[in-house]
């Protein structure tokens, strides 16, 4: 009779342990469509991730020092036309040092995935727009008058690159557990950590002036970033992951804070966001397959080709 209960016992493990996926789609709902996870090969991950380092890091090296990854490490991409409407920002010296850093940083990212993975340089590179009226665009501060723009006051800088250093690390944290290989994986780890905590630095920058008006508006720091938020979260639909800097207590950490320098879920785990959610927001078409925003021409890769092919807008 014993045996017989262990055998049963072990036949019921079985049953949990190797369930089919319907069997566990029933337990646990999946996702909708449009924010599930897409089955990409590790080197078609990094290959999609060094674009949008790319697209950053063009944004911050030119509007702080006036040069491109290829002036700083040439050869590292393919050459071509500069980003449309890059331009000096006008930003106090400490800030403009630590942009200077964050874009330099980029490059280096950059030459490690050529070092440890097998793309070869140069790598791909996107028709990058940086022009003020695509940055308002994707921020949702299209409508404001007199035009939003990045590049002439240091609050709106950082707005602009408090969201595309967000968007970096969201889908960092999205494919590390899909990357395979040691190497591979130790890489974006490096890269994920230093980009959250330069996350944490331009955020805490804007929380420094939250409540500050940015001229010539009368938003201040706050009222913008959740407008930006919403934006984001709309183009997205993939639920709300995008915060401003001030949140109602019950969503802030614990219930019992207001703050949201770091912006994180119920249990204070960061969002991810995955390559359409991404594309929808850096395109401002709230479609992964409609082109526009920063990147008006896409992507290169085979990630962006099977996005296409499959119309997973």
């Amino acid at each position: 009779m014993a045996t017989r209960s262990c055998l049963c016992a072990f036949l019921l493990f079985l049953v949990f342990a190797f369930q089919s996926p319907i069997i566990r789609a029933n337990i646990f709902p999946l996702p909708p469509r449009e924010c599930r996870q897409l089955s990409f090969a590790t080197l078609a991950r990094f290959e999609f991730l060094s674009q949008l380092i790319q697209l950053r890091t063009e944004f911050l090296l030119r509007s702080s020092i006036g040069v491109g990854i290829n002036d700083i490490s040439p050869g590292l991409i393919q050459g071509g036309p500069a980003p449309i409407g890059a331009a000096i920002a006008t930003l106090d010296n400490v800030t403009r040092g630590i942009i200077e850093q964050f874009g330099l940083n980029g490059v280096g990212h950059l030459r490690a995935i050529v070092d440890v993975t097998a793309l070869n340089p140069p790598l791909p590179r996107p028709l990058i727009d940086v022009r003020a009226e695509a940055f308002a665009n994707v921020l949702g501060l299209g409508g404001l008058v007199p035009p939003f723009n990045v590049y002439n006051n240091r609050l709106r800088f950082l707005l602009a690159a408090n969201l595309l250093t967000n968007l970096l690390v969201q889908y960092e944290g999205a494919i590390a557990p899909a990357i395979i290989g040691n190497d591979e994986q130790r890489l974006l780890s490096g890269i994920e950590r230093t980009n959250a905590a330069e996350l944490g630095v331009i955020r805490a920058q804007l929380y420094a002036s939250v409540n500050a008006t940015v001229p010539p508006y009368t938003l201040t720091v706050r009222n913008l970033t959740d407008i930006i938020a919403e934006t984001v979260n709309l183009r997205g639909r993939c639920d709300v992951k995008e915060e401003g800097l001030i949140v109602p207590l019950q969503l802030g950490a614990q219930n019992r804070t207001t703050v949201n320098v770091v912006p994180a879920d119920v249990n204070s785990l960061a969002f991810t966001r995955i390559e359409t959610e991404v594309l929808r927001i850096i395109f401002a078409t709230a479609n992964a397959t409609i082109t526009g925003g920063l990147l008006p021409s896409g992507l290169f890769g085979a990630a962006f080709r099977l996005i296409l092919a499959l119309r997973l807008g």
